[in-house]
């Protein structure tokens, strides 16, 4: 971390090093900058807002290829993306694992109002959802794991879903009903590396809510097989999630 980094993430006043004349650019030896520290710890948005005023490079990546915007996806600041946002950074930049923030943030979004405007922000700035990073997940692959039991019943139509029907709205369902308006249904059935479409994730993870809501849709194929030649109601007995419809149709 810079040593400007290390004023601000222990609230130490910056303000005054930054009119002295200190540099919000300086990098660490793995390069990272003031920005990426920021974007990673638990500091007020007018930080943030001090460091950009002050020409701190918010498209800057760090020697594999995070930029701030990761940072602050991984990290689920909401303010934050916006800041950056309307600073010019790249939605869908990828990092050395090949993952863009989308990846980062739907694989660790909780369904608090903050996560939600954090998806909201993303998408409506462009966020793709069908780029695969380096073991071929797509975000998607990583936001139907994600189990939330608030979610009684998920009615899907052609182009998206109907939100009336949830009793306790979570962000990762809102968020994949999103996503949904977003892209086509045939890459619920895009496999990773391993060869595990979205609902072999939510199967395995024991996500029943999402997978009962990837079987409503029209075109996901069920019969799909893993290299390791499990279909996804394989993995639901394998795993010991046997569910009173189960994942059959």
């Amino acid at each position: 971390m810079t040593p400007l980094g290390y004023l601000y993430q222990y609230f130490i006043d910056a303000q005054a090093a930054l009119v002295s004349g200190a540099n919000p650019n300086s990098r660490t030896p793995n390069g990272e900058n003031t920005l990426h520290a920021i974007c990673g710890a638990s500091c007020s948005s007018d930080v943030l807002v001090a460091l950009l005023k002050k020409g701190a490079d918010a498209r800057a990546r760090t020697s594999y290829g995070a930029t701030s915007l990761h940072y602050a996806a991984k990290c689920r600041k909401s303010e934050a993306v916006g800041l950056l946002m309307e600073h010019d950074v790249l939605v869908n930049a990828i990092n050395d694992k090949v993952q863009t923030p989308p990846h980062c943030a739907y694989r660790n979004a909780s369904d608090t109002k903050s996560d939600i405007e954090m998806v909201q922000l993303l998408l409506a700035n462009g966020a793709s959802v069908t780029d695969q990073d380096i073991t071929g997940k797509t975000p998607w692959h990583f936001a139907v794991k994600a189990s939330n039991e608030s979610i009684v019943s998920m009615l899907l139509e052609a182009g998206g879903a109907d939100l009336a029907v949830m009793s306790e709205p979570n962000v990762l369902h809102i968020a994949l009903t999103i996503l949904l308006a977003h892209t086509c249904y045939g890459l619920f059935n895009e496999p990773d590396d391993e060869g595990n479409t979205c609902l072999h994730s939510a199967t395995k993870a024991g996500a029943k809510k999402n997978v009962q809501m990837l079987i409503s849709t029209r075109d996901i194929e069920m019969q799909i097989r893993s290299h390791g030649g499990y279909t996804s109601l394989d993995f639901a007995v394998k795993e010991g999630h046997i569910w009173e419809k189960g994942i059959k149709r």
